[in-house]
C-alpha cells in the first residue's frame, strides 16, 4: 500500500489522464485525503506520481500563489471596503434619524413662532391704536393749562376778577386810564372798551368776595414760587382761602392778607397794608425769576415782556416793609379805591403773562 501519492497539478492530456482520473477514484475508495494540490495521504506510505513536464511547470505554482496573495488582499480590502460602507451608511442613517428629529421639531417650533408673530402683530396693532387715541388725546391736552384753568384771570368791567372773584375796591362812579400807554397796555389784554370812562362800577364789592379774591391770587403766587423753585423768599404765604396769611420766615411774624368788614380800624388796615406790600414783594421776586429765565434761556420778543413794572422802596434787604408799586400805583392801599382797584389790576395782567410763559418754557419742557 502507497502511503502518499503527489499529484502537483500537472496535466494529462488522452489516455494518460484517463488514467490519472482513474488513479485518483481509486484513491478515494481506500479513503485517502486529496488536497488541493492531489497530494494523497495514507498511514506509513506515501507515492508521488509526477508528469514529465512538472520540473518546467513549477515556476507556475509561484505565479498561482502570488495571484492568490493578491486575489486575498483584494478579498480583504474589499472586505475592509464593505465594512467601512456599512458604518458610514450607519451613520448616515442615524444622521438621517437626527435630522428628521430635528425637522419634526423646527417644524413645530416655526409654527410657534409664527403664531406668536401673528400674536404680536395684533397686539401691535391694538397697542397702535390705543396710542394714536393718547396721542390725539394728549394733543387736546397740549392746548390747555391746569394753571390756567385753576385760576381763571380775566376782568369784570374795571375789575379784575379770578375765578370770577372781583379785586378792587371804588369809591367813583368810574375808573379811568393813568395814561394812554397804559390804557393801550390794558385794552390789548382785557379788549375792554369801556376802560376810559363809560364802564359803570359796582361799589358795593363785598369785603369776604375781595378778601377771597387775595386769597387766590395769593395761591396763585405760592404755586408759582415752587415751579420755578423761588424757595429762598424772605416771606412764605400761607394761602387760607379768604383767611390767608403772611409769614415772615425769619422772625416768624404774621401778617392777615383779609381785612375785616366789621371796623376799618387804623391798626387793622396798617396790618392788611403790610401783608399787600408783602404779596407784591412776592409778585417782585417772581418777575426777576422769570427775567433770570428768559436771559439765561435767549427768550426775547414783546410777546412775553412783563407789561408792568415793579419797584420797591425802603429797605426790604433788612426786612423793613415798605411800599411796592407796580406801574406806578401803590400795592398798598391807601384811602383811594380807584388807584387801589388799577393796581390790582395791574397784579392780575402780570399774573396772567407769568402762567403763559411758565406754561410754554417750564412746565412743557421738564
Amino acid at each position: 500500500m502507497f502511503d502518499q501519492v503527489r499529484f502537483d497539478g500537472s496535466i494529462f492530456y488522452g489516455n494518460e489522464g484517463s488514467s490519472c482520473l482513474l488513479f485518483v477514484a481509486r484513491l478515494h475508495q481506500f479513503n485517502f485525503i486529496v488536497n488541493e494540490h492531489f497530494t494523497v495521504h495514507r498511514t506509513n506510505l506515501s507515492v508521488s506520481i509526477k508528469n514529465p513536464t512538472m520540473e518546467q511547470q513549477q515556476p507556475s505554482v509561484d505565479l498561482l500563489d502570488a495571484a492568490l496573495q493578491q486575489k486575498l488582499y483584494k478579498k480583504n480590502d474589499l472586505e475592509y471596503r464593505i465594512q467601512k460602507v456599512r458604518s458610514q451608511r450607519k451613520l448616515v442613517r442615524k444622521q438621517t434619524e437626527s435630522l428628521s428629529d430635528l425637522q419634526v421639531l423646527w417644524g413645530h417650533r416655526y409654527n410657534q413662532a409664527i403664531q406668536k408673530r401673528t400674536n404680536a402683530l395684533s397686539s401691535y396693532s391694538q397697542h397702535h391704536r390705543k396710542l394714536d387715541e393718547i396721542q390725539a388725546a394728549h394733543e387736546k391736552l397740549i392746548q390747555c393749562y391746569v394753571l390756567q384753568d385753576v385760576f381763571h384771570i380775566w376782568y369784570r368791567g374795571a375789575y379784575a376778577t379770578i375765578n370770577g372773584l372781583r379785586l378792587g375796591m371804588c369809591t367813583s362812579p368810574s375808573v379811568e386810564a393813568s395814561s394812554p400807554a397804559v390804557q393801550e397796555q390794558t385794552n390789548s389784554f382785557w379788549n375792554n372798551n369801556n376802560v376810559n370812562g363809560s364802564a359803570a362800577l359796582d361799589n358795593n364789592v363785598p369785603w369776604h368776595e375781595i378778601n377771597a379774591a387775595l386769597g387766590m391770587i395769593a395761591l396763585l403766587m405760592k404755586t408759582l414760587q415752587n415751579k420755578l423753585h423761588i424757595y429762598q423768599s424772605r416771606y412764605m404765604i400761607q394761602p387760607r382761602g379768604s383767611t390767608t396769611k403772611v409769614l415772615s420766615r425769619k422772625t416768624k411774624q404774621e401778617w392777615e392778607l383779609y381785612h375785616q368788614p366789621t371796623a376799618f380800624q387804623f391798626f387793622a388796615r396798617r396790618n392788611w397794608n403790610a401783608a399787600l406790600n408783602i404779596l407784591g414783594y412776592t409778585l417782585y421776586e417772581i418777575v426777576r425769576e422769570v427775567n433770570i429765565l428768559k436771559k439765561s434761556n435767549g427768550i426775547d420778543g414783546i410777546d412775553w415782556v412783563i407789561p408792568f413794572d415793579l419797584s420797591l422802596e425802603g429797605d426790604w434787604g433788612n426786612e423793613r416793609i415798605a411800599n411796592v408799586k407796580i406801574g406806578g400805583l401803590e400795592v398798598g392801599f391807601n384811602g383811594d379805591g380807584v388807584e387801589w382797584t388799577k393796581a390790582m389790576r395791574y397784579i392780575a395782567i402780570d399774573l396772567k403773562l407769568i402762567v403763559a410763559f411758565v406754561a410754554t418754557f417750564v412746565d412743557r419742557r421738564s
